[in-house]
């Protein structure tokens, strides 16, 4: 990373987390939580059931750790301090949102269960009930590829890590594990930890958070 503003280092993923946010927010306005999952359910492939099974995993804590491993490389300890607060910002916020305030939020799947109407559901995959709100998975996604954006200058690549984002998202509704607003909340959460974490690091004038976690050679 280089001394420059955020926004300008990552504009090309976070056009694309706030244009998600937008359209979530909007949808879900027009339709309503309910009728807005139940038309979306509609929308279902054999191939997109084995895709978002596993594409699903990308937000997933042990999915980050093993990127994150493979990136230290190109990381110094500022780096590597921004995504561990990051992440230990958006685990207080998502688990206290779910376990305080929403606790009793159902899930979709077992959400339209409960009201007797049907939706398509991956087969064998393990639905769960409560703390719907907000999506965990999102948040993570988000909060891990909008660091990894902020480790590359190639704005091609910012765009994809945001897309990837967002198909994460879209992977939980498509599972019904999550309701729209559930990821959009995830999202927000996701990317504003990780620019809270920027400005209170980044900045700071320690010359051991200059060097590199893998020591490099001279």
């Amino acid at each position: 990373m280089d001394k420059k503003d955020f926004i300008y280092r990552t504009w090309p993923f976070l056009l694309i987390g706030f244009i998600y946010i937008l359209v979530g927010m909007s949808l879900t306005k027009y339709y309503g939580t309910d009728n807005l999952h139940i038309l979306l359910n509609t929308y279902h492939a054999p191939l997109a059931d084995i895709f978002f099974r596993y594409f699903t995993r990308t937000g997933e804590a042990l999915f980050g750790i093993i990127i994150l491993i493979a990136c230290l490389w190109w990381m110094r300890y500022r780096d590597l301090m921004v995504i561990l607060s990051s992440s230990v910002l958006q685990f207080i916020i998502v688990m206290g949102l779910k376990r305080t305030f929403f606790i009793h939020h159902l899930r979709p799947a077992y959400y339209f269960k409960e009201k007797e109407i049907s939706l398509h559901l991956v087969e064998n995959f393990k639905q769960s009930i409560t703390f719907t709100y907000p999506s965990g998975h999102a948040a993570t996604a988000f909060m891990l590829f909008l660091f990894l954006a902020l480790l590359t200058k190639n704005r091609w690549l910012q765009l994809v890590l945001g897309l990837i984002s967002v198909l994460t998202a879209c992977s939980r509704i498509y599972l019904s594990q999550h309701f729209v607003e559930d990821t959009v909340a995830g999202a927000l959460i996701g990317m504003l930890v990780v620019i809270v974490s920027y400005y209170l690091i980044y900045f700071r004038e320690f010359p051991w958070m200059k060097k590199y976690v893998i020591k490099r050679s001279a």
